[in-house]
């Protein structure tokens, strides 16, 4: 028998049983129940696709706007008003965005997200500030290793020199920012190193045809001192005791305080 014959006796031998009481209850409760069931997997299909998701917002996303570069105030109402929630995940020194401003922001901007998530965001403090710490007194040597002790991205820039009679040679006699004073991350200090007293010179008197005391007179008014008195020979023409010669010459220009020697006369 083939599947047509079979298919036809199947069919013929349902429609006999519903023709009877008990068929007739059989199949009236098979199309009651094959509805609940049509109707429990069409509930079933709508509360997955249409009230659950409506109900837990699976349905609605929004795109993340982008608020880096934005100060705080306005970074945080506008994610409010995309029904976000915000939260500043870190706070840090930065030399190149302004206190306050959005460095950074997580999610990404344009990433779709549900309502409420919350967006954690990175604000600059500004540029760090240092106090300046007190060179003078110091070696230029010792300030640049003061400097890279500190770590703090300090730095000298102009160096110049002058003479201090107060101060030896090398050593800082004033700074152009004063010690304490706050300052940025990267700031350059100028500094005047000392050279030590500046020299004086004198211009040495004409001593020749003087007493020994009158030289003496003279060699400290014009900022000199007296070196060796030397007895030289007898001068005919001149006293004993009188300046014969000088070393340096007079008028020669020499510095403050060179000895002169002197040869008297017998």
């Amino acid at each position: 028998m083939d599947i047509n014959a079979k298919f036809h006796n199947w069919k013929t031998r349902f429609q006999t049983f519903i023709q009877t009481p008990e068929g007739r209850e059989w199949y009236w409760y098979g199309r009651w129940y094959a509805g609940f069931i049509a109707g429990l997997l069409l509930l079933l299909i709508l509360m997955d696709t249409w009230v659950m998701p409506h109900y837990v917002g699976l349905d609605r996303v929004v795109s993340v706007p982008s608020v880096v570069g934005m100060n705080t105030s306005a970074a945080r109402k506008m994610l409010e008003d995309k029904g976000l929630s915000v939260r500043v995940r870190n706070e840090y020194y930065n030399n190149n965005v302004p206190a306050g401003y959005i460095t950074n922001q997580i999610p990404f901007p344009n990433t779709q997200v549900k309502p409420a998530r919350t967006i954690y965001l990175d604000i600059s403090k500004g540029k760090q500030l240092l106090e300046m710490p007190d060179l003078i007194g110091l070696t230029l040597r010792d300030a640049k290793l003061k400097f890279l002790q500190m770590n703090n991205g300090l730095e000298l820039n102009r160096v110049s020199y002058n003479y201090n009679k107060n101060l030896p040679p090398d050593v800082i006699a004033s700074q152009s920012i004063s010690k304490g004073t706050k300052v940025a991350q990267g700031a350059q200090v100028d500094v005047v190193v000392s050279l030590g007293a500046e020299d004086a010179y004198s211009v040495v008197p004409l001593l020749i045809g003087k007493g020994v005391e009158e030289a003496k007179r003279l060699i400290a008014t014009a900022g000199l001192t007296l070196g060796e008195v030397v007895t030289g020979e007898k001068n005919e023409t001149m006293l004993p005791g009188t300046v014969i010669n000088q070393i340096p010459p007079a008028k020669d220009s020499v510095r403050s305080g060179t000895p002169v020697t002197l040869t008297v006369s017998k």
